[in-house]
Order: C-alpha cells, then structure tokens, then sequence
C-alpha cells in the first residue's frame, strides 16, 4: 500500500511539475486526487490572503496605549517638597510605573518613582502622546523633587 501510494504522490508531482496537458493525460486516479488538492490548496491560499487583509485593516485602526493615566494637576495642587510622603504620592497617584534610584551631583541617592502614560494610533504614531512623572525622596520617604514632561 505504502508503494502504491508513493508512485501515485510521485505522479501528483510530476502532473504539477509538467502542467495542466500532462494532468489530462494522467491516469484518471491521478487526476481524481490531483484536483481536489489543487482546489484546497486555492482555497487555503484565499483564506490566508483575506485574514492578512483583516489584520492589517485592524491594525490600522487600533491604538495602543502605555502605562497609566494619573491626574498631574491634582499632583501639582498637593505635592508639598519636603513635607508629602511616599503614602500621600500613591493616594494621589496611584502605584508608580516604575522604582528606581536617582544619584545626585553631589553623589546623594534618592529613591524615584516613575508615572507615565502614553498612547495614539498605531497607524500615525506621529499623533501619540506621553506624559512623564518623575517623583524622589529622600531615605525617610519625604519628597525632594520631581519633574515632569508632556501634555497634561
């Protein structure tokens, strides 16, 4: 059974190889399994052209967003350098982003907390935004400074 439908593969191939008048000319247990092959070969190809089509309309039309949003004006209305605390900053805020250790000039570590957000369409990233949040205090938990960049 193995030979046999070996011999048939190998004739498959070959009526592929040498064109549509060699598979007329075939054996018609040839053409029987040659056909339907073709044709569900034609149609795996039409139904991966079309979700390829899909997915790059959809991903025209999706945006992409990072991190999250947090309320700078608020931040700003309350931070008090020197007197908030860490637990006042992420009743604020909210969880940071990211922690880290800022190192000064003067070679002082403080402990940073990072926000940020951002987003825009994947399709014109030129239109996306982002905001940062940068937060350091002092060893004791105490605010020392903090900068921001982007759009409030």
């Amino acid at each position: 059974m193995a030979k046999r439908w070996r011999r048939h593969s190998v004739e498959c191939l070959h009526a592929i190889v040498q064109g549509a008048a060699t598979i007329r000319r075939a054996p018609l247990a040839v053409r029987w399994r040659l056909v339907p092959e073709l044709q569900e070969g034609i149609w795996t190809m039409r139904r991966a052209i079309m979700s390829a089509g899909a997915l790059l309309c959809l991903a025209a039309c999706t945006t992409v967003q990072v991190g999250h949003d947090f309320a700078l004006p608020t931040f700003e209305a309350k931070v008090q350098r020197g007197v908030s605390t860490q637990a006042d900053v992420r009743n604020w805020l909210g969880e940071p982003t990211g922690i880290g250790v800022s190192v000064e000039t003067t070679g002082d570590t403080l402990d940073e907390w990072t926000y940020y957000f951002g987003g825009g369409p994947l399709s014109d990233m030129d239109k996306a935004h982002l905001k940062i949040l940068q937060v350091k205090f002092d060893h004791q938990g105490i605010v020392r400074a903090y900068n921001w960049s982007g759009g409030k």
